[in-house]
């Protein structure tokens, strides 16, 4: 398993549960370190307008996002501050072959923000965090085997990330 020494792998229960909002957040704390994006999905999107093809073929495609104002979730990430960010479509079974790729264009030992489930399992971050919402507190089916491996679990209430399963504080006082 390839290590990936400054990066930080989210991976959510649902769509819309609060991942790219924590990535950006995240780019935005390691602004000072020039961090780069990754967003990765098993699904076949179009390739917009000013998306630089870095990499396509018939097993995945690589794009490098330019443009900051698209609401792309690869636009959010670089108008967050990332200094590039790239958006990878593979299925899980070429997702191996298309980080090879991106390997050769990139530093992998650089602070990365990555959102990816499947990733976690072919590589080994600093950290590998789960978001979820009260919607969709577990993880689908076929990504049930990495909640055991999360470093961190965080509960997204559409404003604030909480703990997931954090007892409240009760009877503390400052």
């Amino acid at each position: 398993m390839q290590s990936l020494p400054k990066s930080i792998i989210i991976s959510g229960t649902g769509r819309n549960v609060g991942k790219t909002t924590l990535s950006c957040r995240l780019i935005g704390k390691y602004k000072e370190e020039r961090p780069l994006g990754i967003k990765i999905s098993p699904h076949k999107h179009p390739i917009g307008k000013g998306d630089i093809v870095i990499c396509k073929n018939a097993n995945y495609i690589i794009l490098q996002e330019t443009q900051l104002n698209t609401g792309k979730d690869s636009s959010r990430m670089l108008a967050a501050g990332a200094e590039k960010v790239f958006f990878v479509m593979a299925e899980d079974k070429y997702l191996i072959d298309a980080m090879n790729v991106l390997g050769s264009i990139i530093d992998f030992s650089s602070r990365i923000i990555i959102e990816s489930a499947a990733l976690r399992r072919y590589f080994k971050p600093s950290k590998f965090i789960i978001v979820s919402t009260n919607e969709f507190p577990s993880s689908k089916p076929k990504n049930k085997d990495l909640e055991d491996i999360a470093d961190l679990r965080l509960r997204f209430d559409g404003k604030v990330f909480l703990f997931a399963n954090a007892a409240p504080c009760q009877g503390i006082k400052p």
